[in-house]
């Protein structure tokens, strides 16, 4: 039998086949293999890559930041690989050397979740001009964004108090989803009723101020 040269007319060419395909089916592969081998090759490896990109990125524990523990792991990792990151204050001193107070903790709010707060304070609590609550865009934290600002305030004379928000930066939460604003709310007044309570055993009388930002990410 004589093979169709490659410009054999389509019906020629289908005859063939079909007649190849009673006589053998490795001659139809062969032939539809030097078709189509070239761009079948580069699907497969094309697919093969693409699978490979997802499953190192599913590896990747940075990418997993829906729960708490992992935006804290997280955290922990950029501090130990920038052991002198400053918050852009652009000073040698420490907050000591400043004289502030840096203290981070975390702590339970009525709904049993973990809150992590965090406050910047004047060493001389005596010479406190007032408090600052520091309430935070979406998307925000207090472990980062708040930190230049907070540092600065509390240096000219005011205690500073921030909070991650149930669901952002370190506290506990899906990672950014709030199913009740009203109830966002409520988690915020919670805290800083807290921290004012912490204040009036103080025997001067503060005024009190929120600090509130937003931004664009969502």
């Amino acid at each position: 039998m004589e093979l169709p040269s490659w410009d054999t007319s389509q019906g020629d060419l289908l005859r063939f086949c079909m007649g190849a395909t009673s006589r053998g089916l490795p001659v139809v592969l062969l032939i539809v293999v030097s078709f189509y081998g070239s761009w079948l090759w580069s699907l497969l490896t094309s697919t093969l890559a693409q699978a490979q990109k997802i499953k190192s990125a599913k590896k990747d524990h940075r990418l997993e930041l829906d729960d708490a523990i992992m935006r804290r792991s997280v955290r922990d990792e950029f501090f130990r690989n920038n052991k002198n990151f400053d918050y852009n204050c652009n000073s040698s001193k420490g907050d000591k050397e400043k004289g502030l107070n840096v203290t981070e903790s975390f702590v339970k709010n009525s709904k049993g979740m973990e809150i992590f707060v965090k406050s910047w304070e004047p060493a001389d609590f005596g010479q406190l001009h007032g408090l600052i609550f520091l309430c935070l865009g979406y998307g925000d934290s207090v472990t980062f964004y708040a930190e230049g600002l907070a540092r600065a305030l509390a240096v000219a004379g005011y205690g500073v108090y921030g909070m991650d928000y149930p669901g952002f930066g370190m506290s506990e939460g899906l990672h950014g989803y709030i199913p009740n604003m009203g109830n966002l709310v409520d988690d915020i007044i919670e805290q800083y009723q807290t921290i004012k309570g912490f204040s009036s055993a103080h025997p001067t009388c503060f005024p009190y101020f929120f600090v509130s930002w937003a931004n664009s990410r969502c």
